[in-house]
């Protein structure tokens, strides 16, 4: 016993990191060799449990602190020393949530709190600390059993009153301020609070401070801070900073870890969870993922171990790991960690809803999310209304800490519900979201997240035919997707672009074209900056095409060219544009003809259904743009007087036509066009037929639209002067229709 009295002699007061556990030991023989010599005064007891109980917790060994403290109470209480017993209270009470036993706790802290309080009313300045100290643990047993007000107003008081003392003492009291600091940073950020962070900013400062000049005493102090500081950096867009402090967090708590596991393996998990989170919001999903499987791993060791204080911390895991799977891709391995978190929460929300509520909506989106990209929509909507349900309760009782969960809730479901074919409970959940977006202002504020919802709904309107409400959503689209390019054009100006040719769209159905115009240009230069050549030829030949019908003829034609000569260059980089290039091709000879270039108009319109005609022999898809292009290629031929091809190409858009199962204006034009070809070259009797299909067909048109009525008249007229005789059919330059 002499040489382990000795050396204790050398320990510090408070800790060390790296002697901890073999501190915890030694002050454990001595104790009982103490306790077994010496008599049974109960303040000598009281003092020596008190002691080790403090050891046993720096080292990690909270069932042993707890048990020990709880002896420790029993002789304050049997000596009635009101201050060794608040002391004694104040640290049983944390080491009871430490085993996952805060609804013991908070009775312990709140009593030890009343004393305090009594003690200051008589010497308020030599227990001011020891009150500082009780009410900061009682808001963490308050925040962990649900009472977030309570617990926000105890540590405001408890952060009052040791800054007080910090500035007259602050080697005593600077850790404990940090840690209080600490906590209210947490909790503001947790109660949607951000304008108020600065509190965990400045506990992280206080505690490098401290670390600097004592590690060993503080670097699970700084850990610890870093801990809840990362995450809130990410959440307000500080990736850079969020991933730099995550990252020197994680390797802080792994170099505790690996001095005394049992005490810092559970803030290694944590501090992992939140680097993976990190990464993964830096782009850097694949970094992530290894991270996210490691803090499983340690997690799931730790909750077989102790189900009732870690198996929260595995279920938050677990929805990480599924999290970085579904960023990778990796749907089907997703799943089951979906799946098990969500098993989880279930229980803990059934067992304490108002601490696991949120957790449950977390874990039921991440898996609705799975099932969304898996094609089990049924499911996936399920899951989206439950946790919107979830969240919508959550923001009446707080809408600063959950109105944008709640708005992000209802784009889920908005999504997965027009994926699965439901659109009006669409574009309710959508309207809605996007409204909740419009609410978060400041640091809450989600611009993308509104950029995005706002996208969806107008996509989900167009594609309801709404023009009216699409065009005043897309507009909305294109002026946040504006902003965002603004701010990181390489993220965002591609999305810019789809907005505006859906913009581009919606105007022309609407037939606004001379604003469809407008938005037609704005595309071609946001595409042009891009250097996405595809798009950009598409984007040229819709131009050319808006120009042209506002009789802009000549600068339809330059565009049209253009736009030709984009296509050319997109086909240099693989066969998978022609399909692009074929249709620029039938652009550019609209232009050409409109310039009364009729020849290389015709040569355009060849090109055009030759690479069509090719690939539409392994792909039935192609066939609608080969009519089209074959259709306008008779056209052409017919104008110029070659009327064998202008036959030959009006027979095969025949055909292609009828093969797609097509009835419509397309099918019925062409019949006439051939009627009228074959009758000119005198083919008589071979004219009959497409002239009979061609009446049958216009007078079905005219029965459902009476404007179709001219057409018919002349598709009769022309039958009936090839039924009655081999008269002249007049040779006009412009086919029938």
């Amino acid at each position: 016993m002499e040489v382990l009295e000795a050396v204790e002699t050398v320990f510090p007061e408070d800790r060390d990191f790296n002697l901890d556990l073999g501190i915890a030991v030694v002050s454990e023989r001595l104790t009982e060799h103490r306790l077994s010599t010496y008599s049974e005064d109960p303040l000598t007891r009281a003092v020596l449990h008190d002691r080790l109980a403090r050891r046993y917790a720096n080292a990690g060994m909270h069932d042993a602190a707890v048990a020990t403290a709880e002896t420790a109470v029993a002789f304050w209480r049997r000596q009635g020393d009101e201050e060794g017993l608040a002391g004694s209270l104040t640290n049983l009470g944390p080491w009871l949530g430490a085993v996952g036993r805060w609804e013991d706790g908070l009775p312990v802290v709140r009593e030890a709190v009343s004393m305090w309080r009594h003690l200051s009313e008589d010497s308020p300045g030599e227990n001011r600390h020891g009150l500082a100290v009780a009410l900061a643990n009682l808001s963490s047993a308050l925040w962990f059993s649900g009472s977030t007000g309570e617990a926000l107003a105890a540590v405001v008081e408890a952060v009052e009153l040791t800054r007080l003392l910090a500035e007259d003492e602050p080697d005593d009291h600077l850790p404990a301020l940090a840690a209080e600091l600490h906590n209210l940073g947490a909790y503001l950020a947790a109660l949607g609070r951000w304008k108020e962070g600065a509190a965990a900013e400045e506990a992280v400062a206080i505690r490098r401070r401290l670390a600097l000049a004592d590690p060993s005493a503080h670097l699970p102090g700084l850990a610890t801070a870093l801990l809840s500081f990362a995450p809130r950096l990410n959440d307000v867009g500080r990736q850079e900073e969020a991933l730099r402090l995550a990252e020197e967090g994680a390797d802080i708590w792994r170099q505790l870890a690996k001095a005394n596991p049992e005490a810092h393996q559970p803030g290694l998990a944590a501090a992992l969870n939140n680097l993976g989170a990190v990464l993964a919001a830096s782009h850097r999903p694949a970094e992530a993922l290894p991270v996210a499987h490691e803090s499983v791993a340690l997690r799931r060791v730790l909750a077989d171990r102790d189900p009732a204080v870690h198996l929260p911390d595995l279920a938050r895991s677990l929805t990480n790991l599924s999290a970085r799977q579904s960023d990778l891709r990796r749907w089907e391995e997703a799943l089951p960690a979906a799946e098990e978190a969500l098993q989880i929460r279930r229980r803990l929300a059934l067992a304490n809803p108002t601490v696991y509520l949120h957790d449950l909506a977390v874990a039921l989106t991440n898996l609705g999310r799975v099932h969304w990209q898996t094609d089990r929509l049924g499911e996936a909507i399920e899951e989206a209304e439950q946790a919107t349900g979830i969240w919508r309760r959550l923001t009446e009782e707080n809408p600063a800490a959950h109105l944008g969960d709640l708005a992000a809730g209802l784009a889920n479901l908005g999504t997965w519900a027009a994926d699965a074919g439901q659109p009006e409970k669409a574009v309710a959940a959508l309207t809605e979201a996007k409204t909740n977006y419009q609410r978060l202002t400041g640091p809450q504020a989600r611009p993308f997240d509104l950029a995005h919802c706002t996208s969806r709904l107008s996509e989900v309107l167009l594609e309801q035919l709404r023009w009216g409400e699409g065009a005043e959503v897309t507009a909305e689209a294109v002026a946040l997707r504006r902003e965002l390019a603004e701010h990181d054009p390489a993220i965002h100006l591609p999305l810019l672009a789809g907005s505006l040719a859906n913009l581009r769209g919606v105007l022309r159905e609407l037939d606004q074209d001379e604003q469809a115009l407008g938005v037609a240009q704005d595309l071609v230069a946001v595409l042009r900056e891009l250097g996405h050549l595809p798009g950009l030829a598409e984007a040229l030949g819709e131009l050319a095409d808006l120009q042209q019908g506002l009789g802009r003829t000549s600068e339809a034609l330059a565009t049209a060219e253009m736009a030709s000569e984009v296509g050319r260059l997109v086909t240099q980089g693989g066969t998978e544009h022609l399909p692009e290039f074929a249709h620029f091709q039938v652009v550019l000879s609209e232009g050409l003809a409109r310039a009364s270039r009729p020849e290389e108009a015709l040569t355009r319109a060849n090109v055009a259904s030759g690479i069509l005609r090719l690939l539409a022999r392994d792909d039935d898809t192609h066939l609608p743009a080969l009519a089209q292009a074959l259709t306008w290629l008779g056209h052409r031929a017919a104008v110029l007087g070659r009327l064998d091809l202008a036959v030959t190409a009006t027979a095969e858009a025949v055909d292609v036509r009828q093969r797609l199962g097509e009835t419509g204006v397309g099918l019925a034009g062409d019949l006439l066009n051939l009627g009228h070809g074959l009758a000119v070259l005198g083919r008589h009797d071979e004219a009959v037929h497409p002239a009979e299909r061609a009446v049958a067909a216009w007078r079905r048109l005219a029965h459902d639209d009476p404007r179709h009525l001219p057409v018919l008249d002349r598709a009769l007229d022309m039958l009936a002067r090839l039924v009655t005789g081999p008269g002249p059919v007049t040779d006009a330059q412009e086919p029938p229709v």
